[in-house]
């Protein structure tokens, strides 16, 4: 292989900034740096081949071409004989010729840095922030990288500027993603906040937003990120008479989804509070699937399966296993139906009503009283 002496980079970069701009069109102009790649790689070294296409992409972003951009990176960093990380690299570390020590982590990073004001950016972003991650978590699982590492302390501050990339430019899922990520929810709850005002989205959902959030992040055993999204939420959602987290008023606009979101409440503090002797938390869980768990199916489905997860991994309800093409409300009632005791509604009205011999104004009314 021939040594960074056989090459003249200064011309090299020089080439490859003029063809890239005199591409006709942004399809062209990627292919023209993966094809300029793939010949010249062995004459440039590994070094030098990153040199070549981080400036490419920089050449792209710079013509407006941000999700073509992307699209290199993407296709490099996928490149499991280009990509190079090296923990050795600070980020005071300089490379100017090949062999030296380098790493494709910092180098993503510092052209982030670069670009973050640029209105595109989140274009390449979109398309690079799943792939990165993904090799370097599969990186760190084979190198046995600890979370003192430089690359994962370089992936922190990769994230943060992603989280600001993606929430100026309204990409309000990618936003709230990486905020959860890098935990700070106080934020990712103000993200869902715009989101929910969002021209695009139907009015009167915001409660929605909160409870996918919430039902999503105890479903992954979240605890503390579920308790911290419900306290937000009930600041955040104070406008629309739930601070309290008493239960919506039928017959209003948003009844339904404010129901949806005080049921994410109620199981996530009832999950959360301490054991009781006189609180059986897996039978309140059956009463509260009761309640609600048909209202939240006619609304949005995912949300039972969300359901079905949490009684299973928070609840340690039993259950049968998860099919391909069957109802989440079957797969949900018949998980409740094996939870013991016959589920909480099991067919035969108590003295008090379908739901167990429990009157839900009194369940409710106790599970309030909890976190006084």
């Amino acid at each position: 292989m021939a040594g960074f002496g056989a090459v003249d980079m200064d011309e090299i970069l020089s080439t490859v900034t003029s063809k890239l701009a005199q591409e006709s069109t942004s399809y062209g102009a990627l292919q023209y740096l993966q094809s300029f790649v793939a010949r010249k790689r062995k004459q440039l070294g590994l070094d030098n081949t990153s040199i070549v296409v981080f400036h490419g992409a920089e050449c792209l972003i710079n013509n407006g071409h941000a999700q073509d951009a992307g699209n290199a990176l993407q296709w490099y960093i996928q490149s499991q004989d280009l990509f190079h990380l090296d923990v050795s690299v600070t980020s005071k570390s300089t490379s100017t010729s090949s062999g030296s020590h380098y790493c494709d982590s910092l180098r993503l990073l510092n052209l982030f840095k670069k670009f973050q004001s640029n209105n595109t950016l989140h274009k390449c972003a979109s398309v690079v922030y799943d792939p990165f991650h993904t090799v370097v978590v599969e990186s760190k699982s084979t190198s046995g990288r600890n979370a003192n590492s430089e690359v994962t302390k370089r992936m922190k501050e990769f994230d943060e500027v992603c989280a600001n990339v993606f929430e100026n430019a309204g990409i309000w899922r990618s936003a709230y993603r990486v905020c959860i990520r890098l935990n700070l929810v106080d934020r990712a709850a103000i993200i869902l906040d715009k989101w929910s005002n969002d021209p695009a989205t139907y009015a009167h959902e915001k409660p929605l937003f909160f409870c996918r959030s919430i039902l999503t992040l105890l479903s992954e055993n979240k605890m503390s990120q579920a308790v911290a999204m419900v306290n937000c939420s009930k600041k955040l959602l104070k406008g629309i008479d739930n601070s309290t987290c008493d239960p919506p008023r039928p017959g209003q606009e948003d009844s339904a989804h404010l129901a949806c979101w005080h049921f994410s409440v109620i199981i996530t503090e009832l999950a959360y509070s301490p054991p009781a002797a006189r609180v059986d938390k897996k039978r309140l869980f059956r009463v509260l699937t009761d309640l609600y768990a048909e209202m939240m199916d006619r609304i949005d489905s995912r949300l039972v399966q969300l359901i079905e997860t949490i009684g299973k991994t928070i609840y340690e309800m039993d259950g049968p296993k998860k099919q391909d093409n069957v109802d989440p409300m079957n797969m949900l009632q018949a998980m409740m139906s094996a939870g013991g005791n016959g589920g909480a509604n099991n067919g035969k009205k108590g003295s008090k009503g379908p739901l167990g011999g429990m009157d839900p104004q009194q369940l409710l009314a106790m599970m309030n009283s909890m976190g006084k």
